[in-house]
């Protein structure tokens, strides 16, 4: 699903597995613990010798959509999970906290040990896609949920919009605090995948919507086009202020990946696929 490489060339796999004997030396757990788990591999730059694989999951599925590392070579992956048993070690939230599946956040450390893993769900679903760090090593996952019980005070939007809505959420580095979580979403069903910062923590999200009440005036496109269009969104450090908010989309369906970043000047490149032809 993801890979990434260090500054001296081992290698970082994450996959989904449901092999009893996908190769785990030294690994904790040892067993696959459900229909679907997490795997963790960290290979050395040969790509010859396993430095560590491991399970991650609990009694039912789960799926994993991003790895990224820190400046101390710890690993962070996020997605989602059907587990209502998800390990938590050292979890801000170690409950489940409803609906279908919940997202969650977990940091190992170089030799692939959890430092602490917490769930981030509501009352209805949630799925996290994509996960940056910034140079104080504090964490962003963005993604979608259906809760209408999640917001954190003083961010950009407090309040649910409808039909799911895209998230963005800030850890501290140990993950004890959620510094804060803000909806971003209107009047249709809105959902991130892709989260970049600039040399100044401010934060971009890429994603799809199909609300028609969220450009801001100065945007590029102000108005939605049609079908799901894919959305750019920039929020202050802080989370509580939105600078630009512009649709991207044709007549017909637009659809995007992770592919998102920003340059040292802040321009934004992204990447995705339509169905438009306008």
């Amino acid at each position: 699903v993801d890979i990434n490489i260090d500054g001296i060339g081992n290698i970082y796999l994450l996959a989904e597995t449901t092999s009893v004997d996908f190769p785990t030396p030294n690994q904790q757990p040892a067993n696959l613990n459900g229909g679907r788990d997490i795997a963790v591999v960290k290979l050395n730059p040969t790509g010859n010798t396993i430095i560590f694989s491991t399970f991650i999951g609990g009694s039912l599925d789960e799926w994993i959509t991003k790895l990224n590392r820190d400046s101390n070579g710890n690993i962070y992956i996020t997605g989602g999970t059907l587990s209502t048993n998800f390990p938590t070690p050292n979890g801000l939230q170690q409950t489940f906290g409803g609906g279908a599946d919940d997202a969650y956040l977990v940091k190992l450390n170089p030799i692939g040990q959890i430092i602490y893993s917490t769930l981030l769900g509501g009352t209805g679903d949630e799925a996290a896609y994509d996960i940056e760090i910034n140079s104080n090593n504090e964490v962003y996952i963005t993604g979608g949920t259906s809760s209408a019980n999640l917001s954190t005070p003083n961010v950009y939007q407090q309040s649910y919009g409808a039909s799911g809505d895209a998230f963005v959420a800030k850890y501290n580095t140990d993950g004890s605090q959620l510094i804060f979580f803000t909806y971003l979403g209107g009047n249709g069903g809105d959902n991130s995948t892709g989260i970049a910062l600039d040399a100044a923590n401010n934060i971009y999200v890429f994603g799809t919507t199909g609300s028609e009440n969220l450009a801001t005036p100065t945007a590029f496109q102000q108005n939605h086009a049609g079908g799901g269009d894919a959305f750019v969104a920039k929020l202050t450090p802080s989370g509580s202020g939105l600078v630009f908010f512009t649709y991207l989309g044709g007549s017909s369906g637009e659809s995007v990946g992770k592919g998102i970043a920003v340059d040292v000047v802040g321009n934004v490149y992204l990447t995705g696929y339509t169905d438009s032809a306008d």
